[in-house]
């Protein structure tokens, strides 16, 4: 009875600190996946929104390739996210006064925080799927607490956008109000203009104006011309000053909150998670950083992970062209920034049920399978883009579009990250910074060339990497599977030489067994 009780408490405790570990995430991601996603919008002017994001994920790249894993053992994993918390409430910070030389060092910073959040993920999720296994007795299944660990962090984006939804919605209709009285205290000084133009060829030529400016310049067509920004600002910031600062004080405060979360209520993770076959391990070594650069070299140079790079890679690409060419090319530039968050928390509402759905079902499904409806989704999506008029797409058309693509992006990011943790188990230290660095460098290559190729470009260039990356992870699983294989095969010859020479002890016993028995009987003859 006392050890039952003491089992259910356990696994009280367990899903308490699974589930705040989440939390924190889930807080921290609603702010600055919010923030991110309205980047190539609030901070449309010069291209500073996008210049800065590229900066930020360039940096991560970099920083995930050389230092994440030596902080991670040097550190371990709780320390290092909670400092890297901070430097999301630093980049907050900067976002009320966007200027380069606030936005560009802050966004520094923030690279390097935010490639030590990324990395981390792998390890406390095998962390905990590793521990449930001990406490239940069963096998370990990553891929279930991955699934529900991505479910909540895809939840963020649905909770964030909403948040930013209501705030702006809430402020321009108030400017709208003074913008109506403001055009009725000047109406007796424009009678003359309003008599020779009636109120229907007035409105009608706007819409033909605005139908005009959509075909052209929204959708595959946006090529983001300067001079074409310029004169339609008003589509893409906040028609208030007070709207912003309103949703940057609430993005700051969640991103406090998550770091107060993390900090007292995340377990210290050491052991498991980290190689154990690698020279970085000794504490005597005093060359822990050169061996940490040289480890993470060598397992990039491992033939499995440069097959994985491109599938991952391209898993950030994808996410890239979502937040940055379907919120602006087409959510707000067809219908303005105050939709960006309608369409995404759609976005994310479907990344949330996919990411829940594949922990619940994926060993029913498959890897092979859900790849492969992913792209052939993501093929879909990209032609509907490419080819649909923006002058002819109407609001639930793009919701819809919104939900199918982060349906398919809760695919890329869960099965992704379990390639990495059913591929290297025993070296997550090095291979979770990995998926970082490829994830994010394809994030970073999107918004680098963002104000440089039209969409329709960047689309094709998907589908090129698309296509290699499906390539790439095909003849890596073979090479997964063969390596299994012969796994198994050694464990039965193992087995099989066990039972031989257990056959051959007894035989052994038998004839000594025999021989004593005839001598005795000799004996009393």
């Amino acid at each position: 009875m006392v050890k039952v009780q003491n089992q259910d408490r356990k696994l009280r405790l367990f899903w308490r600190e699974f589930l705040l570990w989440s939390f924190g995430c889930f807080l921290l991601y609603s702010a600055y996946g919010t923030l991110l996603n309205m980047q190539s919008s609030i901070n449309v002017v010069d291209g500073l929104g996008t210049f800065s994001v590229t900066i930020t994920y360039a940096t991560s790249a970099l920083v995930s390739l050389l230092c994440a894993p030596i902080l991670l053992r040097k550190f371990g994993a709780k320390k290092c996210v909670c400092a890297s918390e901070l430097t999301y409430v630093a980049y907050m910070l900067a976002n009320f006064y966007p200027v380069f030389w606030t936005m560009a060092p802050t966004s520094f910073i923030l690279g390097m925080g935010d490639c030590i959040v990324w990395s981390v993920f792998a390890i406390f999720n095998s962390y905990f799927a590793n521990k449930y296994s001990v406490l239940k007795g069963t096998p370990c299944n990553s891929s279930r607490f991955s699934g529900y660990f991505y479910a909540i962090f895809q939840c963020a984006k649905i909770f964030g956008n909403l948040v930013s939804f209501v705030v702006l919605y809430a402020f321009s209709e108030a400017t709208s109000v003074e913008n109506i009285s403001a055009s009725a205290s000047s109406f007796k000084s424009n009678t003359t203009l309003l008599n020779h133009v009636t109120p229907n060829e007035n409105v009608a030529s706007h819409t033909n104006e605005t139908s005009n400016f959509v075909r052209e310049y929204c959708g595959a067509r946006d090529c983001q011309d300067p001079s074409v920004v310029d004169d339609t600002i008003t589509q893409y910031i906040p028609s208030a000053e007070i709207a912003r600062y309103s949703l940057l004080s609430l993005m700051l405060l969640l991103c406090i909150c998550a770091f107060g979360v993390h900090l007292v209520f995340l377990p210290n993770t050491r052991g498991e998670e980290f190689a154990d076959n690698t020279e970085a391990n000794d504490s005597k070594c005093n060359n822990f950083v050169w061996i940490g650069i040289k480890d993470s070299f060598k397992h990039l140079l491992n033939v499995q992970q440069l097959l994985v790079m491109t599938i991952t890679f391209y898993a950030g690409l994808q996410y890239a062209f979502i937040i940055c060419e379907l919120t602006r090319a087409f959510s707000s530039c067809i219908f303005g920034l105050s939709m960006v968050p309608i369409h995404m928390s759609a976005y994310g509402l479907s990344a949330c049920v996919v990411a829940y759905v594949i922990g619940k079902f994926v060993k029913s499904a498959g890897r092979n399978c859900l790849f492969a409806f992913a792209a052939i989704m993501d093929i879909a999506g990209y032609a509907y883009c490419l080819f649909v008029e923006p002058d002819s797409i109407s609001s639930w058309m793009l919701f819809v579009v919104f939900f199918t693509m982060g349906g398919v992006q809760g695919i890329w990011i869960v099965m992704t990250n379990v390639l990495y943790m059913v591929y290297f188990p025993d070296r997550l230290d090095i291979a979770g910074p990995m998926w970082s660095v490829l994830f994010i460098c394809g994030i970073a290559v999107q918004f680098g060339w963002s104000t440089s190729l039209c969409v329709a470009e960047k689309i094709f260039v998907h589908l090129g990497v698309l296509a290699l990356s499906m390539l790439t992870y095909a003849l890596a699983e073979i090479r997964h599977r063969k390596k299994q294989g012969l796994i198994i095969v050694k464990i039965d010859d193992n087995d099989q030489n066990v039972e031989e020479n257990k056959n051959e002890i007894e035989h052994d016993g038998l004839l000594s067994n025999s021989k004593r028995n005839c001598s005795e009987a000799i004996e009393i003859a």
